[in-house]
């Protein structure tokens, strides 16, 4: 018989209802849509779920700690997303979520502390001064949340006082350096106390000493406090002592007494004590079961049908359910503790290196090559059913990373797998069992396949190997390739002799099958690497290759006369390393897999369209087109399995002209209309493009440039496109940008009289289906508005002369502007504290009188300024500025005749356009 909470007042019937709804419906709205995508498994339990945390002030979110990394739900855990960018430590033991800041958690891990700010969207490590890299527990001051305590597994407590900045060890009288649990009373928050592996220490001064309160001849596994009597604290054992369960005290720490009635011996996992009814508290153990009590432990019921071994459970702060998990996933109760729901599948925790739909009659039938994240080995899956349902695929196959998947000749094609240091495997039933075919491989590390008439080939770090008879032998193939890492392969479909293969020096070709290669990278720049090839399909001679560089300046690359020659087809993606390609059965379009999602280009094009709608892990590993449905792509990514897609024959696009720019990949439209109302004129913005995501638009003259914007990709940050826009103007203007992709618009007014400088982070939102979407917490947008003189966000502005600088003439470098007749030099110096990244600004002149700078990247304008001869008026030279960026940055204008200087200061996180009536 089930635990009697069913007649608590916190039990919701609608609320019931509605999870029973959201579990029926979600299956059906998560399948793939036109133009969007949608995460279909292969689903894999995160290991362990060590640590559950709830957001107190954003009901229904949680967060679970795995062996997977970190994982989030805003539905209650119906379903779940990786929120794990950042993260380096996969091994996650514990969570805290900050209870004043929503969206602001710790997590404690095999490598230290990490700390996100935006609900996982990035995580950040936060180990200064933290020895010993496996933390166990975390404990947030509720009355100072950036006073953090750290128990750790063989260091001892550690204490951050800057919100995980900084750690110092606090140990003095500890009982001992292994600390499995750590609270605060939430009353009098400087007493913390200990659980360690030889009983409870109580520190009253912050952790700076403490005292043994409670010793039992073993060890304490966890601590809890109820937050309504919060000298009431309960102790779980580990079960290896006699009297082993939950112990309690009640007067602070200072006396115990056994309160297991009805547990037995049992090891206790976890206590959880419920927020809104402090006699209820829950215990979770080691293979027996949650058990429950509603007295204040003086005793203790079994909820029948609750999961066996249970490491963490958690009462809802503000609803009823509670929440459980352990080696077998996540679980829910909606009605505290009476059924339990198991949502074993809810963690997506695999990458995929590798898609294959079945080469068969099957229409169906996919698989997918993994990796485990965060824990060694991976292998085959399988879906029957489009990715409804998948099962593990193969005896046979050992526990390694499977890196590529391709199918052999014949009328029954086998199935082959290339695995990472395990050499080919080979299966004849569809992936039921698996057998090794190795025999004359000289390397067992498989990057690629390919395959061609009655030839399969592979890739290796020692280079290429080809069989004709389905991997039973393999023949070392060309020389020249013998001492090269071979990252990808393609073959003419017209031509199955002939080959291609990508290697850290470019690109090979072979017409002999494999026996000899020479050399086919004109055009390619030598210091790049060839991770992925693709051949269309209908006109052969067309090769795309796709590229990796620790220099920059990747993206893909395109030969029309069978790799004789190439030349970049990087519009949009010219600092994008690709690590995927695919093209339709037609040819007519070629897909790029990507770290910040896939592209998509048009044959004989040189510009990318991004079409990453629904795709809530942007690092793609590997794409797929359906041979049997050509519209669906499939896209293996970085720790969130397959996604799917079925894209429409044509995406929106924008066509540039006089006042129209088309910027990221062309895909938003942007058009200005302006209105001087002092002296009754108006017109349309004339447009100048500036890079794939900025342009500019000049009102009066062509060389005189008033407003500059800029649309950028910041899906992988908060799901949406970002749009930015500095004013050097301050008429009335109307800013008009359309999404040609879906349709949606955003429309800027600013009124005359206003120097604005905005950035709107959340514009052009992606939202395909709104568990997705909502997985992300959008920052605020950030706006700074000025008026004619100075602006009203007035940055700090030093007035200098330097006798070195009075030149007369300004000679323009890489980052240096001259402007107003060569007479004015402007630089810039910035510096991005959040990452400590900093350097000079990049110049690009656009008139006579304006120019940009660049800070990250060539193709983002961050700064825009001009420098005109305003005498006329009021007998000064004025300086104007407009930013599209809120890093710290110092501006330097420099009058090379007079050797007068102007110096703007601009803070971090302050976004500002800036007018300068008497700069000299």
């Amino acid at each position: 018989m089930g635990f009697p909470f069913a007649t608590s007042p916190r039990r919701n019937r609608v609320g019931s209802v509605i999870a029973f709804l959201l579990v029926f419906l979600l299956p059906a709205l998560s399948r793939a849509g036109v133009n969007q995508w949608s995460n279909i498994g292969p689903y894999a339990p995160g290991g362990v779920v060590r640590a559950i945390a709830a957001d107190i002030a954003a009901p229904g979110t949680l967060y679970a700690a795995t062996d997977g990394g970190i994982f989030k739900s805003l539905d209650a855990g119906t379903s779940w997303g990786a929120v794990n960018a950042g993260l380096t430590g996969f091994t996650v033991y514990t969570l805290a979520s900050d209870p004043s800041t929503s969206g602001t958690l710790y997590a404690g891990t095999n490598a230290g502390v990490f700390k996100t700010t935006n609900g996982g969207n990035a995580w950040f490590a936060q180990t200064t001064g933290l020895t010993g890299a496996s933390v166990r527990s975390l404990a947030i001051d509720p009355v100072n949340p950036r006073q953090i305590y750290a128990g750790t597994l063989s260091n001892g407590v550690f204490l951050s006082s800057d919100g995980g900045g900084s750690w110092a060890a606090m140990n003095a009288g500890l009982s001992s350096g292994d600390v499995r649990s750590v609270v605060i009373d939430p009353s009098t928050p400087s007493t913390v106390y200990a659980g360690t592996s030889a009983g409870v220490s109580r520190s009253i001064d912050s952790a700076a000493t403490w005292s043994t309160v409670f010793t039992v001849g073993g060890a304490i596994r966890v601590l809890a406090i109820d937050p309504s009597s919060p000298a009431t604290i309960y102790a779980g054992t580990d079960g290896a002592i006699a009297g082993s369960g939950v112990f309690k005290s009640t007067n602070g720490g200072t006396s115990w007494a056994n309160a297991s009635a009805g547990l037995g011996g049992l090891s206790v996992l976890s206590i959880s004590v419920d927020p809104q009814m402090a006699a209820h508290v829950f215990a979770s153990t080691q293979g027996a079961g949650i058990f429950a009590t509603q007295d204040g432990g003086s005793s203790w019921q079994l909820l029948s049908g609750s999961p066996q071994t249970i490491g963490v459970v958690v009462a809802d702060p503000v609803g009823s359910n509670v929440y459980a998990g352990g080696s077998n996933g996540f679980f829910r109760s909606p009605d505290q503790g009476l059924h339990w729901n198991s949502q074993f599948v809810a963690f997506t925790t695999l990458t995929v290196n590798a898609i294959l739909a079945d080469p068969s009659s099957q229409p169906t039938t996919l698989y997918a090559g993994v990796t485990s994240p965060g824990v060694p080995g991976g292998g085959v899956y399988k879906t029957r059913n489009s990715g409804a349902t998948w099962s593990a695929s193969g005896s046979g196959l050992p526990n390694v990373a499977v890196q590529v998947l391709g199918s052999g000749t014949g009328s029954n094609p086998p199935l082959l797998a290339g695995t990472a240091g395990s050499g080919v495997y080979r299966s004849a039933d569809e992936g039921a069992s698996w057998v090794a075919v190795n025999s004359g491989l000289g390397s067992q590390n498989i990057h690629a396949l390919g395959w061609g008439g009655g030839r399969v080939y592979v890739g290796t770090n020692s280079g290429l190997y080809w069989s004709d008879d389905n991997g039973g032998t393999w023949t070392a193939g060309g020389a020249a390739l013998s001492s090269l890492t071979i990252f990808a392969l393609a073959v003419d479909g017209s031509a199955p002799l002939t080959v291609y293969a990508g290697t850290q020096n470019g690109v090979y070709k072979s017409t002999d099958g494999g026996v000899t290669f020479d050399s086919s990278s004109v055009g390619l720049p030598a210091s790049f690497s060839i991770v992925t090839l693709a051949v269309d399909p209908t006109t052969t001679a067309t090769i795309y290759a796709g590229t990796f560089s620790n220099g920059g300046g990747v993206g893909v690359y395109r030969s029309d006369d069978g790799g004789a020659n190439w030349s970049a087809m990087n519009g949009g993606i010219e600092s994008l390393a690709v690590t995927a390609l695919t093209t339709d059965p037609a040819g007519a379009f070629v897909f790029a897999g990507t770290p910040v999602g896939v592209f998509r280009a048009a044959r004989g094009g040189t510009s990318w369209t991004p079409v990453s709608n629904g795709l809530t892990e942007q690092v793609v590993t590997s794409l797929a087109v359906d041979p049997r449905s050509p519209s669906t792509v499939y896209a293996g990514t970085l720790g969130n399995s397959v996604f799917e897609s079925v894209f429409s024959a044509a995406l929106g696009s924008c066509s540039g002209g006089p006042s129209t720019l088309c910027l990221n990949g062309n895909r938003f439209r942007v058009e200005v209309d302006w209105r001087a109302e002092n002296n009754g004129t108006s017109g349309t913005g004339m447009a100048v493009p500036l890079a794939s995501d900025t342009g500019a638009f000049w009102f009066f003259s062509s060389g005189n440039v008033e407003l500059v914007i800029k649309v950028v990709d910041g899906r992988t940050l908060n799901g949406s496109f970002w749009v930015f826009y500095g004013a050097l103007s301050d008429v009335s203007y109307t800013i008009t940008v359309t999404d040609t992709v879906t349709g949606a618009m955003k429309v800027y007014e600013n009124a005359q009289g206003q120097l604005a400088s905005v950035a709107d982070t959340s514009a052009f939102p992606q939202s395909l289906n709104t568990s997705a979407e909502s997985l992300f917490q959008r920052p605020s947008s950030s706006v700074g508005v000025g008026s004619p003189g100075l602006a009203a966000s007035v940055p700090e502005v030093r007035t200098g002369f330097s006798t070195d600088a009075a030149t007369g003439n300004c000679v323009a470098d890489a980052t240096s502007l001259c402007l107003n007749g060569n007479r004015f030099r402007v630089r810039v110096t910035w510096f991005a504290i959040h990452s400590n990244a900093g350097g000079d600004g990049q110049a690009l002149p656009l008139t006579g009188d304006s120019g940009s700078f660049w800070f990250f990247s060539s193709g983002n304008l961050e700064l825009n300024i001009k420098v005109v001869d305003g005498r006329a008026v009021n007998s000064h030279f004025w300086a104007f500025y407009g930013a599209l960026s809120d890093v710290q940055y110092t501006i330097t204008v420099t009058d090379t005749q007079t050797g007068a200087q102007r110096v703007y200061f601009n803070p971090q996180g302050r976004l500002a356009s800036v007018a300068d009536t008497s700069a000299f």
